[in-house]
């Protein structure tokens, strides 16, 4: 069997102009996907930094006696109060007797047997 002899690409088939723009097209890509991470490295390294900075100011924070209640307290418990008795009053419609209502619903749509023949 003789043997081929290839070229790759033909001398006839060469186009270096397209070659090089496909490798300009790559580059640019490259660069922009560097610069992308370099721009997630420093915001990760600046979150933390910042978690940590806080995280020394939390143990270094030492904890206050607590205080009786302020009026502002006293309007957040006030409007917990309306939010419990709002949500008592969502419970008590779920406790409906729901089996008797929907063996009502049930017995309305079945159908009339006598009547079909």
């Amino acid at each position: 069997m003789p043997r081929l002899r290839l070229k790759f690409p033909d001398h006839g088939q060469s186009v270096p102009h397209i070659d090089y723009s496909i490798l300009f097209i790559g580059l640019l890509i490259l660069t922009g996907v560097l610069l992308q991470f370099q721009k997630i490295t420093e915001e990760v390294n600046y979150w933390t930094n910042r978690v940590e900075h806080l995280e020394k100011q939390q143990q270094q924070k030492k904890t206050a006696p607590r205080t009786r209640g302020t009026p502002r307290v006293k309007e957040f418990s006030q409007e917990i109060r309306k939010e419990i008795i709002q949500a008592n009053a969502v419970l008590d419609q779920m406790n409906l007797p729901w089996e008797a209502l929907f063996v009502i619903a049930t017995n309305c749509l079945q159908p009339d047997i006598t009547s079909q023949w």
